[in-house]
């Protein structure tokens, strides 16, 4: 679920999203298909969050004389913390008494009640969660952090306990790993076949999951998936992740994986294939 908030300039400028994140130095960006976020890059829709406490953030975008956040729940409590400081300095910078919360309007004396509101239900639907997973309900869970998507198994629902405070952990450990965090793309053959391919090139560690998906379409439809390793071999996903020396468990689909040479030259050699 997700909390939205507007505040009505009534025609007054609107700061745009850099003047937005400047206030509590945040860092902004926008989410490509597949819910990686790009620093630096405005979309219709641009994440914010804290870069030394990356949880997973939460959005902003105008519409008409509307200033629009939304976050999604469950959160960490500093996101939600700061989503409701952040709203709280920019009424107060632009003289506006109050803001409208999922439809009813929050003055600013009693805007910071939301924090244990957010908190509260952020903790029942971590619960939530972990029966589905448990009660094999469903393989995982899987969350957008701001940086990237991560994958929620038993082995995260040990360690989260039902705390959105060890949620917390959990995500800004995970997002601040020095690893590439590989994303796929599909590609569509004369025939009309859709293949999947991950990019890992050299560098020191790569993230790849297990079971290679794609979140913005139907999984359905992809015949196929391969991982491009340099220069340019196609190496099909099965033979990939069974030859790659895996460094580490990531998350619950996910592991880092160290691509060296002697690894290239003998998937390359033994597994390349043409498209």
């Amino acid at each position: 679920m997700a909390v939205s908030v507007r505040i009505d300039f009534k025609g007054k400028k609107i700061p745009s999203v850099e003047e937005i994140a400047a206030l509590k130095g945040l860092e902004y960006g926008a989410a490509d298909r597949n819910y990686m976020m790009h620093g630096g890059e405005i979309g219709d829709y641009t994440i914010l969050c804290d870069p030394q406490r990356v949880g997973r953030g939460f959005e902003v975008y105008v519409e008409d004389d509307q200033l629009c956040f939304s976050i999604s729940l469950p959160n960490t409590p500093h996101d939600i913390e700061l989503f409701y400081q952040l709203l709280v300095e920019i009424c107060k910078e632009y003289k506006i008494p109050k803001f409208t919360r999922d439809n009813e309007e929050v003055l600013l004396i009693s805007a910071l009640d939301c924090i244990s509101i957010d908190i509260h239900t952020s903790k029942k639907i971590l619960k939530d969660f972990e029966a589905k997973v448990r009660n094999k309900d469903q393989e995982l869970v899987l969350l957008f952090g701001a940086y990237h998507p991560i994958s929620l198994g038993e082995k995260q629902f040990d360690e989260i306990k039902g705390e959105p405070a060890n949620l917390e952990e959990l995500l800004n450990r995970l997002q601040q790993k020095d690893s590439y965090y590989v994303n796929p793309h599909l590609y569509q053959k004369q025939d009309g076949t859709v293949f999947g391919v991950y990019m890992v090139g050299d560098e020191d560690t790569s993230i790849v999951p297990t079971y290679p998906y794609v979140i913005s379409a139907d999984n359905d439809i992809v015949s196929a998936w391969y991982v491009a390793i340099p220069p340019l071999h196609m190496i099909p996903y099965e033979h990939f992740i069974k030859h790659v020396r895996k460094v580490e468990d990531f998350d619950e689909n996910h592991i880092i994986i160290e691509l060296d040479q002697e690894t290239i030259d003998y998937l390359a050699k033994n597994f390349a294939v043409e498209i």
